[in-house]
């Protein structure tokens, strides 16, 4: 739901009050939304690493359906892992945000 012009203006109004009377409140913001250092991802990858690997030897080990089952989850766990740590090692870890391009405009020549 779109916002109406004035309360655009009332939210623009509100934000530049707040600015103006805390400074240190918009950087406080910022610094909030940091994401963790790559290390955590790294470590993170690790842990799934491990535990792919403990899923697919269990696999291994069962005879039946459950055990094929087991088997080709823990390799896709062990895939995911080994990308993940790659893109932690590589800084390229974390949450990303859909970036969506604005659609535009037709010209009216």
């Amino acid at each position: 739901m779109a916002l109406s012009d004035h309360e655009k203006k009332l939210l623009d109004q509100i934000e530049q009050t707040l600015r103006t009377e805390d400074p240190g409140l918009e950087s406080s913001l910022r610094s909030a939304r940091r994401r963790p250092p790559a290390s955590t991802f790294a470590i993170a990858a690790i842990a799934s690493l491990v535990i792919g690997f403990v899923v697919l030897f269990t696999g291994l080990r069962l005879k039946d359906s459950l055990g094929t089952v087991l088997g080709v989850l823990g390799y896709v766990m062990i895939v995911a892992a080994g990308e993940s740590g790659v893109q932690a090692l590589r800084g390229k870890s974390g949450p990303r945000r859909l970036r969506l391009k604005r659609p535009s405009r037709p010209s009216t020549s």
